[in-house]
Formats: structure tokens, C-alpha cells, sequence
């Protein structure tokens, strides 16, 4: 779990990982405990607790596999959105305009909690729930992109655009009296 699901994660470790933890927990069904007293017995304890991190596990690595995206807790290489190639200002503004689209896109698949819950036999089920972004709106976070100059003129722009929309949308001009 520490090797594949922290902070960069890749699928094909992610799912080599879920089968190996379905081995672990199918063999975990079939342990014995050397043992057998029934006051204090820790190897029970022990036993109980390690069967019990199984749902666990496949919870946090089928959310993760299911999850084809690059920012926050979802770091995957296979799906980063790369920086900006273009130099001519004109090319690099259609490029970004591009790279937005991108993360608006992305943003509207992924921007949603993820939802997880057992089965009886202790199998993952996995939902999705959107999130509120009333309050403070998504935006792209470019840590050292290139062309996150551009990009960033790009997004303030479109966010400028779209408040102007809401406000007239709302039926009065935002500071006028009453």
C-alpha cells in the first residue's frame, strides 16, 4: 500500500496491488491462531486487526484505480496535463485556451467525492458524489507549468467572464441601490 498508494500512483500498480490484497485477505480467511486461550489472547487481537484492514485496502485501491486523473490526491504521470510548447504569442494563447478546456473538462468528470462502502463479503463499492463549489470556485494550479503565465490570463479571464454572467443572470447590478 505504501509503495503504490500514496502520492504517485499508477494503474497498473494500483491493480497488481488489489489482487495481491484479495490474495492476502482469501488466505487471511483460512489462518489459524497457535493460541487458543480465551483470556487476553493477543494473537486473536492481532488476527481480528490485520482481517479487518483488508476492506480497507481494496476501498483506498479500487477508488484510486478508478480515478484517471492528475492533481490533489489522484497523482497519476499517465493522465498529467503538460505544460505549454508554443513561443509565438498567438499559438501560446490558443494553447492555453486549450489547456483550459482541458481542466474544465477534467474538472467537471472529476471534481466529486468519492464514495466508498462494503459489501457483505467485504468488496469494494464505489460511488461518486459532486462537490459544492459555490463558495470557492475550482481553478487550475500550476506550480511551475510552462506557460502558466498564459494560462493563468486565460483562466482569469474566463472566471471574470463567467461572474459577469452570474451577476446579470441574478436580475440587478451588483452595488446598486435599492
Amino acid at each position: 500500500m505504501t509503495r503504490v498508494a500514496t502520492v504517485v500512483r499508477r494503474n497498473e500498480q494500483l491493480a497488481a496491488a488489489y489482487d495481491e490484497v484479495c490474495q492476502l485477505a482469501d488466505r487471511w480467511k483460512r489462518c489459524a491462531v497457535s493460541d487458543t486461550g480465551n483470556w487476553t489472547n493477543q494473537n486473536v487481537v492481532f488476527t481480528k486487526a490485520v482481517g479487518d484492514m483488508f476492506p480497507v485496502a481494496k476501498l483506498i485501491l479500487k477508488g484510486a484505480l478508478l480515478r484517471d486523473e492528475c492533481r490533489g490526491a489522484h497523482f497519476k504521470p499517465a493522465f498529467a496535463m503538460p505544460g505549454l510548447a508554443a513561443t509565438d504569442p498567438a499559438d501560446k494563447r490558443r494553447e492555453a485556451e486549450q489547456w483550459c478546456d482541458a481542466f474544465e473538462a477534467n474538472t467537471r468528470k472529476w471534481l466529486k467525492s468519492t464514495i466508498a462502502k462494503c459489501d457483505a463479503e467485504g468488496n469494494p463499492e464505489i460511488s461518486f458524489q459532486d462537490v459544492d463549489t459555490s463558495l470557492i470556485p475550482p481553478r487550475p494550479r500550476l506550480y511551475g507549468l510552462v506557460g502558466a503565465d498564459a494560462i493563468e490570463e486565460v483562466w482569469k479571464e474566463r472566471a471574470a467572464e463567467a461572474a459577469g454572467h452570474a451577476a446579470s443572470a441574478g436580475g440587478r447590478t451588483v452595488g446598486a441601490g435599492t
